[in-house]
């Protein structure tokens, strides 16, 4: 016996709904009371012709003809949009509150929902029928539309007088824009202030809720109808429900006993359908007044009286001799003999259809008793008895079909994916069964189509194809659990299978094949491990087996890269199809491009060149940790490549031979490296991004004739204003920034075979000088001293730099610049310059500084350079007393000559050595004379030799140049000429 449906039409009657096509348009918000019926309003007339404009049965409208309408309605009820709009269709259809709310369907405009019957498959039947308490829908076939109710428009009047007009309080329109029109609210039980609106809340009162003492509610109708109040519906009471769930006791079962009925309404909302007695008469197609309803006019109102001038809708029996006008509109529609009575439409318990068939019909029930032929067929029997629930564990039958003279009856296990089918006999008894499957299985979604029914719940009757990708030549299609290699575009092609049995989803875990493409006789499958980067490549023959399979590759690879060209198909998802080629730099002769994980050394603008190789294999990205290549530069035979480790400061060149092998590389550099920031220029690029390509150059003083220049991390001793000039160097090598902790050099000035540097410690005040040889390298330095120190201002001239960074630069007195040496004072020690030059070595006695005043009245006049040092002439303040020093290229002290008068031969020789009148005779040198007794101090002695007076001379200058007593006592030798060393001992 074929299963029936079961009827889901709950208790209606037929009335027209109609829809002016003119009429007051609406505005939105507030604003002043509605003026009564609106253009977009949906009118119900118990009549049997609309009364205005058309009916409500989904006619398309001309939108250049209807412009006003169209721009209310839109195309929510259908239409193109562009010349035609539809009106809504309400022909055997109930209306439903658009809007969201708790226990109802969400509705909108123009959705349309629910059906008149509902067929019960076995999850939907009660649980003794082995049944899963799965609900079905109760909606019967509904139109979403606005409902709204009068808020700010005249007061209602009771009892007699005239009638009441459409746009009094509390009367209900339909209307089938998305707004709240000026007047009216939203039927959605919002909470309104008793306060402020006193005459509604008079009319309306607690009915749909609120405290009475300061707020009241509106209506609810979101998702809701309006069934007539009656004695079973209440005024405001909310009836139905949504959804049916079946429990034991709403079907028969093969044991017999009472069937309770299941509540058949659909979420509703009881309210008073009234029709007006009063009002204009209609003629077909007339216009509908703004505030004066038709006669036989039908409205909800939700107050709790009938107003003046309409009467209830509860199929009372009317006079016609008393309301002949009323009967010419309704006739015997509602009931009524004809002759002397006519009743109205009885809408108590029941909602209102548009009349697509019949004026005034009536279909459906507020409650439905299930029958036997109703439940689904068979009911199983195993052994001949019907099957009891637990009877197969939690396995429960979901559906069935005739087949010939028997079922097949299709059950589920549970919550598992887990599916088999039963053959029976025409009365459900049990013959075979077939294995168990999985849901998404070939064999279970095969099944579907003839059961007419989707078993595994995936929104499809049938085997589910889903296309994985059909980019070329072939299409790989997953059918049901199943892939198919199928020729592009059509259903022909093998099943993949892996020794000689099909492939099945999830069979390999998480890897599932993404593309595949001919290849020879047979294909290459390309697959992705699950969200894992990991890919490989199945080579099949020309039947879909298996044959081989490549290793693992990550998407990055080269090497998987490179199959994308062949499936013509992005594998890897990065947004190129093929070799992704990413530009490192290609600012010189020479582009350095990543392609895929490997790296190209092109020649500029082109995709010539060789690939980057490490011991013959290709370099990978991340093979040297965070090392990554920057840059890239040919050669006169092969290439050079700069590495950065990652976000480190280091740096490392590799030398590549022309075929892109490596051949070796340079140790681990600071970006701040001079041999790093050289090799920028070579790469033509800022490689280590201070915003220099190349040596980056900071001048430490440009002041003199040496410019002192900081080259990335390294120093150079420029002449003035050039870049020629030599590096800073100790033992050979680059002196670095930072080798002597915080010692920095300040200033450089060349000297006559090389050059001194000052160089002071951090903060301290410490300071010593270097003495350089013309490359750069050190060859000496003097002691650490402040920079108060003599040693230090008296370099300040020469350097034209203050030093020391108090009061400016030291003064130099000149003494004499006769010749080609200068003699000057400077911080109270002498300086020997080239002359033109404030810079040169300090005069010095046993290593130290000589000073101003040192050896009482005896003061260098005069200085000269000789081949490997300098002679420096000292006078005894005013006595007539002469000698000189022999010193070395550094001004140190060497040897001097015996004590001269100012007239002796010798002295006036050292004359024209030093190109200057040291005796102050008016002439410089003279013949070689015998000097007189008076210029040896002839007489002094007790001989008149002078021997006693030199001898003292000579004691007083052994005594002004003693040695410390650590080194001995000078001995006088009087036997010495006057041109031989005056001291026997030198103290250096």
């Amino acid at each position: 016996m074929a299963q029936s449906p079961i009827p889901n039409q709950q208790a209606s009657l037929a009335l027209t709904q109609y829809m002016p096509l003119q009429g007051v348009f609406p505005s939105q918000g507030g604003g002043g009371g509605a003026t009564g019926f609106y253009l977009g309003e949906i009118g119900t007339f118990a009549g049997a012709f609309a009364p205005a404009g058309t009916t409500a049965s989904g006619q398309f409208a001309a939108i250049n003809q209807n412009q006003a309408l169209f721009s209310l309605l839109g195309t929510n009820f259908g239409g193109n949009g562009t010349t035609t709009f539809e009106l809504p269709n309400l022909n055997g259809i109930t209306m439903v509150g658009t809007g969201e709310a708790s226990g109802v369907s969400p509705e909108t405009i123009g959705q349309k929902s629910g059906s008149s019957s509902v067929t019960i498959n076995y999850p939907q039947a009660p649980p003794n029928l082995l049944g899963q308490l799965k609900p079905f829908d109760n909606y019967q076939p509904s139109l979403g539309i606005t409902y709204e109710i009068e808020t700010l428009g005249v007061f209602p009047s009771q009892g007699g007088g005239p009638g009441v007009p459409l746009n009094s309080l509390g009367m209900i329109k339909a209307f089938a824009g998305n707004f709240d029109a000026a007047g009216y609210m939203a039927c959605n039980g919002q909470l309104l202030s008793i306060a402020q609106n006193q005459a509604l809340f008079a009319v309306l009162g607690t009915t749909y809720g609120g405290d009475g003492v300061t707020t009241f509610a509106l209506p609810d109708l979101r998702g809701r109808d309006i069934i007539g109040a009656g004695v079973e519906t209440p005024i405001g009471a909310k009836v139905g429900q949504k959804n049916v769930t079946l429990v034991n006791g709403q079907a028969p079962t093969p044991l017999g006993g009472p069937v309770t009925p299941f509540d058949n309404r659909q979420p509703s909302l009881a309210m008073q359908y009234v029709i007006a007695l009063q009002g204009v008469f209609p003629t077909q197609g007339g216009g509908q007044d703004a505030s004066l309803p038709f006669l036989g006019q039908v409205v909800s109102f939700a107050g709790t009286f009938v107003p003046s001038g309409w009467a209830l809708c509860d199929g009372s029996i009317l006079s016609i001799s008393q309301n002949t006008a009323l009967f010419a509109v309704l006739g015997t529609f509602y009931g009524g003999n004809g002759t002397t009575t006519f009743a109205l439409p009885d809408l108590r318990n029941r909602i209102v259809i548009g009349a697509g068939v019949s004026l005034g019909e009536i279909d459906g029930e507020n409650s439905t008793t299930i029958t036997a032929n109703e439940l689904p067929v068979p009911q199983p029997l195993y052994d001949g008895k019907h099957v009891t629930p637990g009877q197969f564990d939690t396995w429960l039958p979901i559906d069935s079909v005739q087949i010939g003279q028997g079922y097949q009856i299709a059950w589920k296990h549970g919550g598992a994916d887990e599916y088999i089918v039963w053959n029976v006999d025409g009365n459900g008894n049990w013959l075979s069964q077939g294995s168990v499957m999985a849901g998404t299985s070939f064999a279970l979604e095969s099944l579907e189509p003839t059961f007419g029914y989707d078993l595994n719940g995936d929104g499809t009757v049938g085997v589910v194809t889903t296309t994985i990708e059909a980019f070329g030549a072939t299409d790989l299609k997953q059918v049901a659990n199943n892939f198919y290699l199928y020729a592009h575009g059509t259903t022909t092609g093998p099943q993949l299978k892996y020794s000689g049995a099909a492939v099945t989803t999830g069979q390999f875990g998480t890897w599932t094949p993404i593309a595949v493409e001919p290849s020879g006789g047979g294909y290459k499958i390309a697959w992705k491990n699950g969200a894992a980067n990991e890919y490989l490549v199945w080579t099949t023959d020309g039947s879909g087996n298996w044959l081989s399979q490549t290793a693992a590759m990550s998407g990055t690879t080269y090497a998987m890269q490179s199959l994308e060209t062949t499936y013509s198909q992005d594998l890897n998802g990065d947004g190129t199809v093929g070799l992704k080629v990413t530009t490192i730099e290609a600012i010189g002769a020479t582009d350095l491009k990543q392609v895929a994980d490997t790296n190209f050394l092109y020649d500029h603008g082109t995709t010539n060149g060789p690939q980057l190789k490490y011991s013959g294999a290709p370099v990978t990205v991340g093979q040297f940790d965070t090392w990554v290549p920057l840059g890239a530069e040919k050669t006169g035979n092969g290439y050079l490549a700069v590495w950065k480790h990652g976000a480190a400061d280091e740096y490392t060149v590799w030398t590549i031979d022309g075929a892109g092998n490596w051949l070796s590389q340079t140790a681990a550099m600071s970006g701040t490296t001079y041999a790093m920031q050289s090799s920028e220029t070579t790469f033509g690029q800022d490689l280590n991004a201070d915003g220099t390509v190349g040596p980056k150059v900071t001048a430490i003083e440009v002041l003199g004739t040496v410019d002192l220049k900081q080259l990335a991390d390294t120093y150079f001793l420029y002449d003035h204003g050039t870049t020629t000039g030599p590096q800073l160097k100790m033992s050979g090598a680059a002196v670095t920034v930072g080798q002597f902790d915080t010692w920095v050099p300040l200033g450089a000035e060349k000297t006559g075979n090389g050059y001194l540097a000052v160089w002071k410690h951090g903060a301290a005040d410490e300071y010593t000088v270097w003495t350089i040889d013309s490359a750069g390298n050190w060859l000496s330095q003097s002691a650490s001293v402040p920079g108060s120190s003599a040693e230090i201002q008296s370099l300040e001239p020469g350097f034209n730099q203050n030093l020391n960074g108090v009061g400016g630069i030291t003064a130099r007195a000149v003494i004499e610049s006769f010749g080609s040496t200068t003699l000057a004072t400077i911080a109270n020690v002498f300086m020997l310059s080239p002359t033109g030059s404030a810079l040169g070595p300090q005069l010095r006695l046993s290593g130290a500084l000589y000073t101003v005043g040192q050896n009482g009245a005896w003061t260098p006049i005069a200085a000269e350079k000789t081949g490997s040092g300098y002679q420096v002439a000292w006078k005894n303040g005013g006595a007539d007393q002469y000698l000189v020093w022999d010193t070395d290229g550094s001004g140190n002290w060497l040897s001097q000559t015996a004590v001269m008068a100012g007239a002796s031969p010798e002295l006036k020789a050292f004359e024209i050595t030093f190109q200057q009148d040291l005796n102050l005779s008016g002439a410089i040198g003279t013949s070689l004379m015998a000097p007189s007794s008076d210029e040896l101090g002839a007489g002094s002695g007790p001989d008149g030799s002078g021997t006693s007076d030199m001898a003292l001379l000579t004691n007083y200058m052994a005594s002004a140049f003693a040695a410390p007593a650590s080194e001995g006592a000078g001995v006088v030798d009087d036997s010495q000429s006057s041109g031989h060393p005056f001291l026997t001992t030198c103290y250096a």
